[in-house]
C-alpha cells in the first residue's frame, strides 16, 4: 500500500492554495484566481478523494457483454470494496488494463435465464437500477464503527434510451448520487439547439433536480456538479433570433434566472463502452505524469497561457512532466511525442487555430488525424478556438482526441477569445489543491459562453503520493462459476494493436498488408489508421521501398486526404519517383480546402 507523506501534502497544498489567491490575470475577476481553504470547489474534490480512501479498491477488472450482466457485477460493489467493470470490447478496455494493470481480469458470463435488457418494461430496469445503487453503499461491518463517507454534492441524469445509461449508474452507485431521468430529444452532440429548445432542456435539468428535494440555488449548497450522460447538442442559440451567437451547452445549463451559476456541468455520450470506460477511468485511475504543450508566443497577453510554472508545480507535486515548447513545439515534436501512444494521465496544449487543425510552431499546422495516438487514458484541457465544435466527429481535433480515448476534455465549440480559458497556472494550481477537473476549468462567475465540459464532473486528480493501496484479490474473492479468467484481451486485430504500441515499423506495416489482403480495403478502423500513420510519420524520411510506400498510398486518411498525401507524395518526390508523387497530389486537390492545405501540396512536390 502507498504510503501517505502529511508534511509532504501539507506543503505542495499550501503552496498551491498560495498561488490561488495571489496570482491574477487579465480578463480575470480576482475571485476567479482565488481559492481559499473553505470553497465549495475543494469541498467537492476533498469529498470525492475521501470516498476513494476510503472505499477500498481490489486490484481486479471484470469484463461485462450486456447489460443485465453489467448491473449484476456493479451490484458487488458495497463500501467494503469496489473494483471496475466495463463492457469488453479492443479499444478502451485494454487501454484502460494498460494503465490500471489488475492483479486479476475475469470475464463474466451472461446470466443464465436473464431477459434481455430491452425487452424488461421501463418500471422493471428502474427498479433494477435502484437497487444496484442502493447495495453499493451498504457494508457487512459495524456501520457505527465504520460510517460511510460522505456523499459529493451532485446529481446525475440520462435516458435510458440511451447508451450512456450504463455509465450514469456506475457514478451514480460509487458517489452516492441521485440518479434522474431526461428524456427528450435533444439533437446530437454537433448539432446547435435553437433557443426554445434548450430552454426546453434547462427547465427539465432543473427540475430533476428540484423533485430530490436537495437546494440547488447557489454553488455551495447540495446540488453544486450536474452529470449528463446522453446524447444531446453540443451548442445553443443565445436568444430566438435564428441567427443569434452560438454558445456552449454545458456552459448555459444549471443557471438561474439572473444567469447566475448554481451547478458545473459534465458531459458524457458515446457508445456504452466508451462512456462505462470514461466513467472507470474517472473512478479508479490515479494520476503521475502530464505533458505540456506550449506554442504561445512570448508576448502578452500570449504569455499569460504559458506553461513554464504549471510545470514547475506539477514536478514539485512529483508527476513526471514533459514541458514541449519552442522548437520542442513544432509539429516533428507533437509527432515524436510517443509514436507507439502516449502515457500522460494529463494533457494540457495551447495553440491557435481551427475545428480540424492546431498552429505547430515554426508555421505548420497539426490536423485532426495527427492528435496523439494513446497508450494510457488521458484528460485533456485544451486551449484553442473551436476545437470541441463538433465533438462527436472525429475529423475535428476534440473528436479524435475522444476517439483516441480521452475520458475528459475541456475546449471551446467556438471563438472564445483567449480570456474564455482559465490560464494554465491557474488550472494547475486548482487542479492540484484538489478540485476536480472540469469545474476547476469553469470561470464559475461568468455568463454563459464558449466552452465545453466533457466528462464526468466529479473527476478529481490523484496526486502520485497520495494514490490509494489496492486489496490483493484474494483478500476478497468472487466465487462464481459465472466468471472466467482472462488470457487473451484484445479480440481483433489484436497483433497490429499490439505491433503499433510494442513492435518494428516493419511489423506494423506487414500487420496492414495482411488486414487489408485478407479482410478487405475498410478493414482498419480510423482509430486503426491513426495508429499506423504515428508510427510512419516520423520515420517517413527513412522509407525508401516502393512497396512500402504503395502500401502507405492505400491509408491514406479521410476526409483530410491532402495531410497524409502531401506526406507521401513528398517522399516519393525526394526519391525521384514523381510520376507516383502527381497522382497522389491530383487525387487529393479536391479535399484541399484553403490555401494553406494547397500550397502543402503543390510543395511536396518541389521538396
Amino acid at each position: 500500500m502507498t504510503k501517505h507523506h502529511p508534511k509532504s501534502n501539507a506543503r505542495i497544498l499550501m503552496s498551491v492554495l498560495a498561488a490561488l489567491v495571489m496570482t491574477t490575470s487579465p480578463g480575470l475577476r480576482a475571485q476567479e484566481s482565488a481559492a481559499p481553504p473553505q470553497d465549495w470547489r475543494l469541498t467537492l474534490g476533498r469529498t470525492v478523494r475521501t470516498i476513494r480512501q476510503r472505499v477500498p479498491t481490489v486490484s481486479r477488472v471484470v469484463f461485462v457483454t450486456d447489460e443485465q450482466t453489467y448491473l449484476n457485477e456493479l451490484g458487488r460493489w458495497t463500501l467494503d470494496a469496489r473494483w471496475p467493470v466495463l463492457f469488453e470490447d479492443d479499444v478502451y478496455a485494454p487501454m484502460f488494463i494498460r494503465r490500471f494493470q489488475p492483479a486479476e481480469i475475469l470475464l463474466a458470463d451472461p446470466l443464465p435465464d436473464s431477459p434481455d435488457w430491452g425487452t424488461l418494461s421501463r418500471a422493471d430496469r428502474e427498479s433494477r437500477i435502484r437497487s444496484v445503487i442502493d447495495t453499493t453503499w451498504t457494508t457487512s461491518t459495524d456501520e457505527d464503527a465504520n460510517p460511510a463517507p460522505p456523499r459529493p454534492a451532485g446529481l446525475v441524469l440520462t435516458s435510458l434510451n440511451d447508451p450512456a445509461w450504463c455509465a450514469a449508474v456506475a457514478l451514480a452507485a460509487d458517489r452516492g448520487q441521485p440518479l434522474g431521468s431526461l428524456e427528450g430529444g435533444y439533437a446530437g452532440p454537433s448539432a446547435a439547439l435553437p433557443h426554445d429548445r434548450f430552454t426546453d432542456l434547462a427547465q427539465k435539468v432543473e427540475r430533476a433536480v428540484k423533485d430530490t428535494g436537495r437546494s440547488y440555488h447557489k454553488l455551495g449548497d447540495d446540488v453544486d456538479a450536474v452529470t449528463i450522460a446522453r446524447s444531446m447538442a453540443g451548442r445553443y442559440r443565445s436568444t430566438a433570433d435564428p441567427e443569434s451567437d452560438l454558445l456552449a451547452t454545458t456552459d448555459g445549463l444549471c443557471r438561474n434566472a439572473d444567469g447566475t451559476r448554481w451547478a458545473v456541468t459534465g458531459w458524457l455520450f458515446g457508445t456504452r463502452e466508451f462512456t462505462v470506460y470514461q466513467a472507470m477511468c474517472s473512478i479508479f485511475l490515479t494520476h503521475h505524469s502530464s505533458l505540456l504543450f506550449n506554442t504561445y508566443p512570448q508576448s502578452e497577453p500570449w504569455n499569460v497561457y504559458g506553461m513554464s510554472e504549471p510545470a514547475q508545480a506539477m514536478r514539485t507535486a512529483q508527476f513526471s512532466v514533459r514541458e514541449c515548447v519552442g522548437s520542442d513545439a513544432q509539429l516533428a515534436g507533437w509527432h515524436g511525442l510517443r509514436p507507439e501512444g502516449l502515457r500522460s494521465d494529463l494533457v494540457m496544449v495551447n495553440t491557435k487555430g481551427m475545428r480540424n487543425w492546431a498552429a505547430m510552431n515554426g508555421g505548420t499546422r497539426a490536423y485532426a488525424q495527427d492528435m496523439p495516438v494513446l497508450d494510457f487514458p488521458t484528460a485533456v484541457y485544451f486551449i484553442h478556438s473551436w476545437s470541441a465544435m463538433l465533438p462527436d466527429k472525429t475529423d475535428t481535433i476534440a473528436g479524435r482526441w475522444l476517439n483516441h480515448g480521452a475520458y475528459a476534455y475541456v475546449g471551446s465549440m467556438s471563438e472564445p477569445y483567449l480570456q474564455a480559458f482559465l490560464p494554465p497556472r491557474f488550472m494547475t494550481a486548482r487542479v492540484l489543491a484538489g478540485m476536480p477537473f472540469l469545474v476547476a476549468a469553469r470561470q464559475t462567475e461568468s455568463k454563459p459562453w464558449k466552452v465545453n465540459t466533457i466528462g464526468d464532473p466529479l473527476f478529481t486528480v490523484v496526486l502520485p503520493q497520495a494514490s490509494p493501496g489496492r486489496l490483493d484479490p484474494g483478500t476478497c474473492p468472487l466465487e462464481d462459476d459465472t466468471l472466467t479468467s482472462l488470457t487473451d484481451l484484445l479480440p481483433s486485430h489484436a497483433t497490429l494493436s499490439a505491433f503499433c504500441r510494442l513492435g518494428s515499423i516493419r511489423d506494423v506495416l506487414d500487420e496492414a498488408q495482411r488486414i487489408l489482403d485478407t479482410e478487405g480495403p475498410d478493414a482498419l478502423s480510423a482509430l486503426e489508421l491513426d495508429m499506423i500513420w504515428a508510427r510512419v510519420v516520423p520515420e517517413l524520411d527513412d522509407m525508401d521501398d516502393p512497396e512500402v510506400l504503395h502500401l502507405l498510398a492505400r491509408l491514406i486518411r479521410k476526409p483530410h486526404d491532402f495531410v497524409d498525401a502531401a506526406r507521401l507524395a513528398r517522399r516519393y518526390h525526394q526519391l525521384g519517383m514523381d510520376d507516383e508523387a502527381n497522382k497522389l497530389v491530383i487525387a487529393a486537390r479536391p479535399t484541399a480546402k484553403d490555401g494553406y492545405s494547397g500550397t502543402l501540396l503543390e510543395k511536396a512536390l518541389t521538396q
